[in-house]
């Protein structure tokens, strides 16, 4: 079996308070003569003095433990920051983007066609074809915040799958910036969630930003992923990792140097342009998805997979 090069990242693992006393006067001027006080206020200042300083080195713990207590909570905001699904827009452009993604007009996918994209499909032979509790065909992603190639392909994913169900409580979130092709801006399925008549899409975020644990494959999952994840059927582990009913194994359809610079809302606000070089790339990935998954829905929804764009490039997956 010919196993296709990967466009892709192939790595799936594994990162004191100064006091504002200040000190009394040891000495201070009399009323009445202007010469210094006299020993025994003398020796009154200096008992006070002392006082102080002691109760200056009994609160000395605890301003060491404020300000450890200080620095874990800033390393923890950094941390969560830097680690889980991010974003610098505001909460009304994540409405915004999401929904031209997820909303892109028939005509679109039909004037772009595949974009002149290489068919980023292989196909797999003689596989059982994994189903859920209702029957329906399960569609497995894997992948992680950090990870440029997943950025890319979740813009392609989300649009497909929304030719077939509904998302809700998608984010928005940046690649890693010490990764290949940093920062790039994308779509984050962590805390959503999908609904459909014909599939059953489980998109599982691995890693986080800071490529550490973050959600964790069931057992049906680890088995898909563990088996199709590695050669024959890929050259090598990685992410993204996209099964479709153990029919189709996708890869990243183009790369992620196509979006840099581009903010989530440039990127969405190209989708209403067909000629665009974005748009060509990421509708026409997700025609090649669409084409694919209406293959595992016995061509259902019928004014999607019956069209002729969708049509044809099944005849060429088949091919």
């Amino acid at each position: 079996m010919t196993t296709p090069s990967r466009p892709r990242r192939t790595t799936t693992t594994p990162a004191s308070a100064k006091s504002g006393l200040t000190k009394g006067a040891a000495t201070r001027s009399t009323a009445v003569t202007g010469t210094k006080a006299t020993a025994p206020a003398q020796k009154t200042a200096r008992r006070q003095q002392a006082a102080r300083q002691a109760q200056l080195r009994n609160l000395a713990p605890l301003f060491v433990v404020v300000g450890i207590v200080l620095v874990a909570v800033i390393a923890f905001v950094v941390f969560a920051n830097g680690s889980n699904s991010t974003s610098s827009a505001p909460p009304s452009a994540v409405g915004q983007v999401t929904k031209a993604v997820t909303s892109v007009p028939a005509s679109i996918y039909d004037t772009v066609g595949v974009g002149g994209l290489t068919n980023p499909m292989h196909r797999l032979v003689n596989q059982p074809a994994p189903k859920d509790k209702d029957g329906k065909p399960i569609m497995l992603y894997v992948g992680g915040q950090f990870c440029p190639f997943c950025a890319a392909e979740r813009w392609s994913l989300v649009a497909a799958l929304s030719r077939f169900g509904t998302f809700t409580h998608l984010g928005l979130t940046q690649s890693s910036p010490q990764d290949n092709y940093p920062n790039t801006n994308t779509l984050d399925f962590y805390g959503s969630s999908y609904t459909s008549t014909y599939l059953d899409f489980q998109g599982v975020e691995a890693e986080d930003g800071a490529r550490q644990p973050l959600q964790t494959l069931t057992t049906a999952q680890k088995s898909l992923y563990d088996t199709y994840n590695n050669p024959p059927y890929t050259a090598s582990p990685g992410f993204p990792f996209v099964d479709i009913a153990n029919r189709y194994l996708a890869v990243t359809g183009y790369s992620p140097q196509d979006l840099s610079g581009a903010s989530w809302q440039d990127i969405a606000k190209a989708l209403t342009a067909p000629q665009n070089p974005m748009t060509r790339d990421i509708i026409g990935n997700a025609n090649y998805l669409t084409a694919a998954i209406c293959d595992e829905t016995a061509q259902q929804p019928g004014n999607v997979c019956q069209s002729k764009t969708i049509q044809g490039i099944e005849q060429q997956l088949h091919g």
